[in-house]
């Protein structure tokens, strides 16, 4: 049972391919952070355009550094980028249940992390 590759599947992928470059392009770029700017205190995503970097260059402790959610949302981006890839290509749809038990599951935990970053940011000044 395989599911052809068609031309709107490959359109699809072009245009998520080209989207996520851009993104990448964008967030290489270091825009200031909005959130820092307007409160003048740091967001809890803050450090992770330079803990990005710092990962790309494979200085993980640098990376952990900047901010601890780097490396784990980095490894779960990846992951989806190729979820998201496998479904275009066979036609299925792993990446949305993914998603959803993944946070259905997990809810507590992410907003737990996401308010250490934040408290972390906050004392370290990033």
């Amino acid at each position: 049972m395989y599911h052809y590759v068609t031309k709107n599947r490959v359109r699809s992928l072009a245009i998520i391919l080209i989207a996520f470059v851009l993104l990448l392009f964008l967030w290489v770029m270091d825009f200031p952070c909005l959130w820092k700017t307007v409160f003048n205190f740091p967001c809890p995503a803050c450090g992770m355009t330079r803990g990005m970097l710092a990962l790309f260059n494979l200085d993980f402790a640098a990376a952990f550094h900047y901010n601890i959610l780097v490396i784990p949302l980095f490894l779960l981006g990846l992951y989806g980028f190729f979820l998201i890839i496998n479904d275009l290509i066979r036609g299925k749809n792993v990446f949305e249940q993914f998603l959803l038990k993944f946070f259905a599951k997990y809810y507590i935990l992410i907003i737990g992390l996401l308010l250490v970053s934040w408290v972390l940011n906050i004392y370290k000044g990033i």
